[in-house]
């Protein structure tokens, strides 16, 4: 009688999982790959069970590295990508997860190849429809800095005014309407008391309480 009690326990549980891991929005980390930053920050809700990022329905950047270890004959060798992938997904819907897939090698000769250009294919996880350029797009950030316990990878987005970061964020640009360089200066005033005060001024649990905050 336990063990039937136990069994359909573990089977509750491993629906609630099930439910709970199609229930949110989300970005599945594809293998060989780690996350770096998202949303232009390195602390990040994370399920090493389910490789999956936790987000919030709207517009994410994920930055992500390719990393692991290949086959070389009898040894194992270490394989890293010089430059992250930078993705941005312009409207991630609730209940949706993205993700991206490429051609996976399976040795350190064929890794080596593939970090050259790193080519993939962004798409619906739930469904495995592909997206198009209006929901995701992607780029290297290259550098000549070198590996990524040299580089600053915010740092190098922010200086190429290519960084997503909801924090700074000014009010125009939230509601798509006109806006000019004068935005910048709110970006400015948002990172200097950062600076100050150690937290973003309008600091909150998701990107969409952040913007109800800016608004």
């Amino acid at each position: 009688m336990l063990k039937k009690s136990l069994k359909v326990s573990l089977l509750a549980l491993g629906a609630l999982v099930s439910f709970n891991a199609l229930a949110d929005a989300g970005f599945k980390v594809p293998v060989h790959y780690n996350v770096e930053l998202v949303d232009g920050k390195s602390d990040f809700d994370y399920s090493r069970f389910s490789r999956t990022v936790n987000l919030t329905p709207g517009k994410h950047q994920i930055v992500v590295v390719f990393k692991d270890t290949f086959k070389n004959g009898s040894d194992s060798r270490l394989v890293q990508s010089l430059d992250p992938l930078v993705l941005n997904f312009e409207n991630i819907k609730d209940d949706q997860v993205v993700t991206f897939q490429y051609r996976k090698p399976l040795s350190e000769s064929q890794a080596n190849t593939y970090i050259a250009n790193q080519k993939i294919t962004t798409f619906n996880d739930n469904n495995g429809r592909t997206l198009g350029k209006d929901e995701a797009s992607y780029f290297i950030l290259t550098s000549d800095q070198g590996f990524s316990m040299m580089r600053d990878y915010r740092n190098e987005l922010k200086s190429l005014n290519r960084l997503y970061e909801p924090d700074y964020v000014a009010p125009e640009v939230i509601v798509d309407s006109l806006y000019s360089n004068v935005s910048d200066y709110f970006s400015l005033g948002c990172m200097i008391y950062e600076m100050l005060i150690g937290i973003p001024p309008f600091n909150d649990k998701t990107p969409e309480l952040i913007f109800k905050r800016i608004r």
